[in-house]
């Protein structure tokens, strides 16, 4: 694998992506949705700025997902029924260069949506916060919501690299739904899930659990939503180490991604 390579495609896919309309669709949406939150007005402060929160980071949550399906189910397929990916890679380009490259700049795009958005979540709540109110607090409101952004972010890339995962052996309408699936089967409580596994009185089923349990992605580690809303403190360990085990799993579908398109007949 060529770095520079993978740098030049991945600026390639960023371009393309930044010529798509829809980008700019979703980006006004969600910029109404927040206003619309800053103009949600209860009987006080202390009722209003949880509430504001909790739209904008649902607001968020949605934009920064529907943009990374948008953005990833068609960029492999479409080169590959329009043919334009052979004459790339006739070139001194290697698959592994198109598939990192491809990743990497769609995830540049997603980057940059969400930073946007999350400074125009910040900037609503520090207006709602009332100017006597000292530096501390301030940042101890807006800093869990940054990091819920970077949760976000890499809970986009997990999914970003299941769909890379999928996109070269099947159409993108296949590909949405397998993805969703996977999505919704991460999403579901790992304390459910073991519950199953312990009232199977198969053990196909005892085992079935247990594959969802450690195979499929685990999504709750990227929810930080409600401690946010709430106030409660945020351990940045947990930050990390969520994030850590994201940019792992990322690492590991897309090393198997790699592998099964170098054998794929194009």
């Amino acid at each position: 694998m060529n770095f520079k390579h993978v740098i030049r495609i991945a600026s390639i896919t960023f371009e393309e992506s930044y010529r798509k309309k829809f980008l700019y669709i979703l980006l006004f949406l969600s910029a109404i949705l927040m206003v619309s939150a800053f103009l949600f007005d209860p009987f006080n402060i202390g009722q209003q700025l949880p509430v504001v929160k909790d739209i904008c980071l649902t607001g968020l949550s949605f934009f920064g997902l529907t943009l990374t399906f948008a953005l990833f189910l068609t960029a492999i397929p479409n080169e590959i029924e329009k043919k334009t990916l052979y004459p790339l890679l006739s070139k001194p380009v290697s698959r592994s260069d198109y598939l990192w490259g491809k990743f990497l700049g769609n995830m540049a795009m997603v980057f940059i949506n969400l930073l946007v958005i999350t400074l125009e979540i910040t900037f609503l709540i520090n207006k709602l916060i009332p100017s006597d109110i000292n530096m501390a607090f301030r940042m101890a409101e807006l800093k869990p919501i940054i990091w819920s952004a970077f949760l976000l972010f890499v809970e986009c890339g997990v999914v970003g690299a299941l769909i890379v995962l999928f996109s070269p052996f099947m159409s993108y309408p296949v590909n949405l739904v397998l993805t969703l699936l996977m999505y919704i089967s991460g999403n579901v409580s790992q304390g459910y899930i073991n519950f199953i596994a312990a009232e199977q009185s198969s053990s196909l089923g005892a085992m079935l659990a247990i594959v969802l349990k450690y195979i499929l992605p685990n999504f709750e580690y990227f929810h930080i939503k409600n401690s946010v809303v709430h106030s409660y403190i945020v351990d940045p360990v947990y930050v990390s180490g969520s994030a850590l085990y994201g940019l792992v799993y990322i690492m590991i579908v897309l090393l198997i991604a790699d592998i099964l398109f170098q054998r794929k007949d194009l």
